[in-house]
């Protein structure tokens, strides 16, 4: 396809890539899998995972150009990576990698949020939410007439409570059963009618004078049904209740969290530390490996030997 106008050509191949020219001798190649690479009029080359243009995210691109610098790419955690021409490598680290006490950085995700999960001894399992997951939920719970939210303190703990979401379910019969399938892959609408459900004479249906309904769309000639605000939807109680439980604890101090890192270390030391008596008590063979093979040699002259004298 050429746009005489921009003064482009773009070609689109059969597995979906893309391959868009310019007069200018530029490139923009899009493959089917995902990604951009852009080939600049001078050779240089800037390929990123994700199609953005390239000034603006300059994080996980590979820039590469014919210049004293062949190739640098910045990774998402702001680590720079550098190729020169005479094969220098050069790594520039994040400066701003230190984290002040209230971690800040941790709400940014440059995919999605990890999903943690904590395995019960009797199969049953918990799952570790982010604060700002919680308030989400909970502002749509509390938005929605439909929906109960039940607190209540946990017994034997002052600082911790149990927040209880009550949501009517009804379509849970839906996820389990599949849907009936036509046996033939042709759409209905494709079909070509039989001679038996045709109607006896045709009839046209009348529409509004020409130019009453001109410049209007069909959404805005549909009568509007005028709902007294006054009027609100009663609630009639479902027959299947959706229950999700949600335990909200205190939130961690700067000195719990440091004594949760110190309980790591020491198991961690601990591990290792049957790790090298577990080394230790094995049965350790005090000959060399020259000695071995010495040892392994005479032995096979003496059985030699005897088979002969018995021979």
């Amino acid at each position: 396809m050429m746009n005489f106008k921009e003064r482009t050509c773009e070609i689109l191949l059969g597995d979906g890539t893309s391959i868009r020219a310019t007069a200018q001798g530029s490139y923009e190649i899009y493959p089917h899998g995902g990604g951009v690479l852009h080939i600049d009029e001078s050779g240089g080359a800037i390929y990123t995972s994700h199609q953005s243009q390239p000034e603006k995210d300059l994080s996980n691109q590979y820039v590469m150009n014919c210049k004293t610098v062949l190739c640098h790419v910045t990774d998402s955690e702001g680590n720079h990576f550098q190729i020169n021409a005479d094969g220098q490598v050069t790594v520039t680290g994040n400066a701003s990698e230190k984290r002040p006490p209230d971690y800040p950085q941790t709400a940014g995700f440059k995919t999605h949020p990890p999903r943690l999960f904590v395995v019960h001894k009797d199969g049953s399992a918990s799952e570790l939410l982010r604060a700002e997951d919680v308030e989400d939920l909970l502002q749509e719970a509390y938005g929605d007439p439909s929906i109960a939210v039940l607190s209540e303190p946990l017994s034997g703990s002052g600082a911790s409570s149990a927040i209880t979401l009550l949501r009517p379910c009804t379509d849970f019969q839906s996820k389990w059963l599949i849907s009936k399938q036509d046996d033939d892959i042709i759409p209905s609408n494709l079909k070509s009618r039989k001679w038996e459900s045709f109607p006896a004479s045709e009839k046209k249906t009348s529409g509004p004078a020409f130019g009453t309904s001109l410049g209007s769309s069909p959404e805005k000639r549909k009568p509007v049904i005028s709902i007294s605000a006054s009027t609100k939807q009663i609630i009639e109680c479902p027959n299947v209740l959706l229950v999700r439980q949600i335990t909200q604890h205190a939130p961690t101090t700067e000195k719990l969290r440091r004594k949760l890192l110190d309980k790591v270390k020491a198991y961690v030391e601990q591990l290792l530390q049957r790790e090298r008596q577990w080394e230790m008590m094995k049965l350790k063979d005090p000959q060399t490996a020259d000695e071995g093979t010495h040892h392994k040699r005479l032995l096979q002259l003496v059985l030699v030997r005897e088979h002969w004298i018995y021979k």
